[in-house]
């Protein structure tokens, strides 16, 4: 119950009907941003320069630990470098993939999109 309160701000909510200004106790973005349940692509990019893309949706994980922010993406995609435009063609699933970890130490970025469904 008090996950559900908290994603759906019912308590901000109250207070800004009154006129107070809550206080978002969401510590960073990393934190705001994978506390949503919301499913999305992520694309990150290693420190290599490599690309990793995936789905990040029920069964992936984001670390809440500030010190140590790993990722688990549960599907991999490869990339199919020979159509940059055709942002379908562009990503295939890897087939029988139970997914990937991600050492923080190797992000150097991340990139989110909408998933269209």
């Amino acid at each position: 119950m008090a996950i559900y309160i908290k994603k759906n701000h019912i308590i901000s909510n109250i207070l800004l009907k009154f006129r107070l200004n809550p206080i978002d106790s969401v510590p960073t973005a990393w934190d705001f941003l994978f506390s949503q349940d919301k499913r999305r692509w992520v694309e990150v990019t290693l420190i290599s320069g490599k690309k990793i893309r995936s789905l990040f949706q029920n069964y992936s994980c984001a670390s809440s630990d500030i010190k140590y922010r790993d990722l688990y993406l549960e599907k991999l995609y490869y990339q199919d470098s020979k159509d940059y435009e055709n942002q379908e063609a562009r990503w295939q699933i890897v087939e029988d993939s139970e997914g990937v970890w991600i050492n923080p130490d190797e992000i150097r970025y991340m990139k989110f999109f909408k998933l269209e469904e």
